[in-house]
């Protein structure tokens, strides 16, 4: 793919859909009317994101949300739903005026960052997760991961409304 230095690419990773107001937060970043490609990579593997939930639930002592962090899906299920939120993601940004491109990714989904990075030759990735405590105190979070691995400036950001609160 050519680069075309007048459009600033942006590789967003972000674990579920994201909201009206995380897009508004996502393209406002370099200033009002900024020429944006956003290339938005969502897992494909819905059970893993459940499965931190699940651990950070634990942590903050929400057992009742854990539980339910955990309960029983069909797999095509999940990919069902990372499909939907991938969909409605790209559709927001779209709105947008922002050229979008959107993928679920496989397993690793730094892996698949890194992938997009180099195809697109992105100037940033946006990290959009909610806090996953567990993760991100041995530093195994996709946005600390993401740093050491693709090569441009990583910004973490949380969902729009969502403060960190601390175990």
């Amino acid at each position: 793919m050519e680069h075309d230095a007048s459009v600033y690419t942006i590789v967003l990773l972000a674990e579920k859909a994201l909201s009206a107001d995380d897009v508004a937060d996502l393209t406002s970043l370099h200033g009002k009317g900024a020429d944006l490609r956003v290339v938005a990579l969502l897992p494909g593997d819905a059970e893993r994101h459940r499965f931190l939930a699940a651990l950070d639930d634990l942590v903050l002592g929400r057992f009742r949300e854990a539980a339910h962090d955990v309960e029983e899906r069909e797999p095509q299920a999940a990919t069902d739903e990372a499909r939907a939120a991938l969909e409605a993601t790209v559709s927001e940004l779209r709105a947008t005026g922002a050229e979008v491109h959107g993928h679920l990714t496989p397993a690793d989904p730094v892996r698949a960052l890194r992938a997009a990075v180099d195809e697109h030759e992105a100037d940033e990735v946006v990290v959009l997760t909610e806090p996953h405590w567990v993760e991100e105190a041995l530093r195994r979070d996709w946005a600390s991961r993401a740093r050491h691995y693709v090569g441009v400036p990583v910004l973490r950001l949380l969902p729009h409304g969502q403060r960190p609160v601390r175990p």
